[in-house]
């Protein structure tokens, strides 16, 4: 069986599942809520190799020079009946005793924008979002900032040609409208790689009506050195939402 329809057996065997953490090819925990429970891995027969083969199919590359790795990925054909997976994983040497693995349950496109923010508020949001002024939402991982902003998108511009950068694929298409693309690190010959300036460049010649863009912003670098970078914030004429992964310093 495939990774990732072990990943989903799991998933529909328990729905009120969250998270799944591999440590290893041994040790697996669940989590629900914020209770943890360990239990053994149904990775026991895996390798690194299959796992690579995985990424790889997703065209992401994740081996010993490039140890971190991330993307989504989904099960099912219909798109009602898709279920949408996040996932995020170190390998050795950086991961010193083995492999490290995260997968969450992708709920993007099943939460309600009642569910964020209360009724009155939401014709305030949507009017502001539905401008032409850049947009941030900013929070750490796990804070919902991703979720938040999809379930807004969905309800304002689910018939808009909509790009979506990331350096990290996350979003998965839920318009036939929305266009996505990502950003690309080197091979091993240190060559191909594809950065979100170029890409934005690109996609401003494509037309679209609205912009998103992903990425993750380190505690120490300065967030005006991003945005000087970060060109479609001036530069698009419509509007932008730019999802900043930062973690704030406490």
């Amino acid at each position: 069986m495939s990774f990732e329809r072990i990943v989903d057996c799991f998933f529909l065997d328990h729905p009120s599942l969250d998270e799944l953490l591999f440590d290893g090819f041994d040790s697996l925990c669940m989590i629900v809520g914020d209770q943890k429970s360990y239990h053994a891995s149904p990775l026991a027969d895996f390798s690194i190799d299959k796992l690579q083969d995985f990424a790889l199919g997703q065209g992401v590359r994740w081996d010993p020079m490039q140890p971190a790795a991330g993307g989504c990925f989904s099960i099912g054909q219909a798109k009602g009946s898709q279920r949408h997976y996040r996932w995020h994983g170190l390998l050795p040497p950086v991961a010193r005793d083995g492999l490290l693995l995260s997968i969450r349950r992708h709920r993007l496109g099943d939460f309600a924008l009642t569910d964020f923010i209360a009724e009155p508020k939401q014709d305030r949001l949507l009017e502001f979002v539905g401008g032409q002024h850049p947009v941030f939402v900013m929070g750490p991982t796990g804070s919902g900032k991703t979720s938040f902003m999809v379930s807004t998108l969905l309800h304002c511009a689910a018939d808009e040609r909509l790009a979506i950068l990331e350096q990290l694929p996350e979003v998965p298409r839920l318009s036939p409208r929305w266009i996505r693309v990502c950003a690309q690190p080197a091979n091993l010959a240190g060559e191909g790689s594809v950065n979100l300036e170029y890409l934005i460049d690109e996609l401003l010649r494509l037309r679209p009506d609205r912009m998103v863009v992903g990425l993750y912003v380190p505690p120490q670098l300065p967030l005006r050195s991003v945005l000087v970078n970060l060109r479609v914030v001036v530069h698009h004429p419509r509007q932008q939402v730019v999802a900043l992964h930062r973690r704030i310093a406490a």
